[in-house]
């Protein structure tokens, strides 16, 4: 169940009678079945004990909340309530195929201070709602199931409302003031392991324009099914914890916020994570010291079609790192002279271009066009490439186009035509400070001296420039010396 909040201003004309059929269309939409029918008690929809379970057709998982009372109250103003108990008992059977039996999870989701009005028109019905305090408990229920499950969730000061359209299409948006999480699993020869953490400031908005659950497939993607899904937290938190007392392992983490968005319709499937801020604690059992590492900035984004076709689509990824330390420990077991640049660390790629995609994203694909090819690449542009370590620097960028009908010059690979222009600087110096903390010898080094000398134009002090050409008769030359 969600809870969240109701807007100030709110323009009512429903009965309760209007907010059950809405709200019972709407589960059936999403799948969920409704153990008994409601009675009319003078203008309210009551239900006495209910359960209302749901079946996953794909993955078998199902479903079942047990409900002492569950009523639809109108009040003077237009609006209607829906009061819920303040326990919720529930039960969750997953199949495990492999042992050929299904494991099954109890649990109770309790509310404080919960409050859930409907208000609207009949046809475009909107669900505000809020609660002081919401918290989930599940266990196993056989004590005897390895490895024993235990999951305790809190979350509080929740509100948040969903927007019902006549079409089946909803938008929601929810915040939480905080999250709150505790995963124990127990196993034999007392081995707990433990995931436990929290989130401040949680912020969630999704639109869909069909209704919430309704299993995706290409026809509906082509009529116009469409959907965006936003996550945010401000302050994260986390901490695993492995294996038994004596030898135990633990991986802390914190960070300053975090954002992900989706979105999907018939042209493209896109999504972009970002993390800032932040710092991991490691503490391996037989090390003696914890290793430590931050990083200023994580990104992964990216975009790809949603439907197969033989046209070219385009696509494109992007993915950086910015400002990776190390920690004083984790350099200390290989640069204890501090020969080595400390200096943070950086990875930076940026690419798009076009291809023929053989495949849907959808979860259901009865309806993909008869091919047995998962597709190939016709264009690859590199925006930006960067990378910095020790000192050193690489940058570049390129163009490339490839002939997916010649997959013989390149072994089964569609031939490339292209160009990719490449910048390092600090090279020298970093492979002057490996020398110096005797990571390796001298001597070692001539052979790469000599290459880059062969394969690289000097364009400053510690600054060279390069260019890996693919031409279209398969030669590969860099910095105009043949290789293939």
């Amino acid at each position: 169940l969600a809870l969240g909040f109701m807007s100030t201003a709110v323009w009512a004309d429903v009965t309760a009678q209007d907010v059950w059929n809405n709200f019972e269309t709407l589960a059936g939409a999403n799948g969920y079945h409704f153990s008994t029918a409601p009675k009319r008690v003078g203008q309210d929809v009551v239900f006495g004990d209910v359960s209302i379970t749901f079946k996953d057709p794909t993955q078998g998982n199902a479903l079942q909340l047990d409900f002492s009372s569950l009523r639809f109250q109108g009040n003077p103003d237009g609006t209607v309530s829906i009061v819920v108990p303040s326990q919720i008992p529930f039960s969750l059977d997953v199949p495990d195929y492999d042992a050929g039996k299904v494991r099954k999870l109890i649990g109770v989701h309790s509310l404080k201070g919960a409050e859930v009005v409907a208000s609207g028109t009949p046809d475009a019905i909107s669900f505000g709602y809020r609660a002081e305090n919401m918290s989930m408990t599940t266990i196993d229920q056989d004590p005897a199931v390895t490895p024993n499950m235990d999951l305790r969730l809190d979350m509080g000061d929740l509100r948040g409302r969903m927007d019902t359209a006549p079409n089946g299409g909803q938008t929601l948006n929810a915040e939480a003031k905080s999250i709150e999480y505790v995963l124990t699993f127990k196993e034999p020869d007392n081995i707990v392991n433990m995931f436990t953490g929290g989130y401040s400031d949680v912020v969630m908005a999704s639109t869909t324009t069909v209704p919430m659950g309704q299993v995706a497939t290409r026809t509906s993607f082509e009529q116009g099914q469409a959907g965006s899904v936003m996550y945010s937290f401000g302050s994260g938190r986390s901490e695993i914890a492995l294996g038994d007392a004596d030898k135990r392992t633990k991986v802390e983490s914190t960070s300053r916020s975090g954002e992900l968005r989706m979105t999907s319709n018939k042209n493209e499937t896109s999504f972009d994570l970002s993390s800032e801020g932040l710092d991991i604690r490691v503490e391996a059992a037989g090390l003696g010291f914890p290793v430590t590492f931050s990083g200023d900035k994580l990104k992964l984004a990216g975009a790809m079609p949603t439907l197969a076709s033989r046209e070219p689509q385009a696509f494109s990824l992007e993915i950086a790192l910015e400002d990776v330390a190390l920690g004083d420990q984790l350099w200390s077991m290989f640069d204890p002279t501090n020969a080595l640049s400390h200096a943070p660390m950086r990875l930076m790629l940026n690419v798009d271009g076009t291809g023929v995609q053989g495949f849907d994203l959808t979860p259901s694909q009865e309806e993909l066009p008869k091919s047995t090819d998962a597709g190939w690449l016709e264009t690859l542009n590199i925006n930006a490439l960067g990378v910095s370590l020790l000192g050193a620097e690489l940058t570049g960028n390129g163009r490339f186009v490839f002939d997916s009908t010649d997959t013989k010059t390149y072994d089964g690979f569609p031939k490339p035509e292209g160009k990719a222009d490449l910048r390092l600087t600090g090279l020298n110096a970093a492979l002057d400070s490996l020398i110096k903390a005797g990571l390796v010898q001298a001597d070692q080094m001539m052979m790469p001296r000599m290459m880059l000398g062969m394969f690289t134009r000097p364009v400053g002090d510690d600054a060279f420039e390069t260019d890996l050409q693919f031409g279209k008769n398969g030669d590969i030359r860099m910095n105009g010396q043949r290789l293939r």
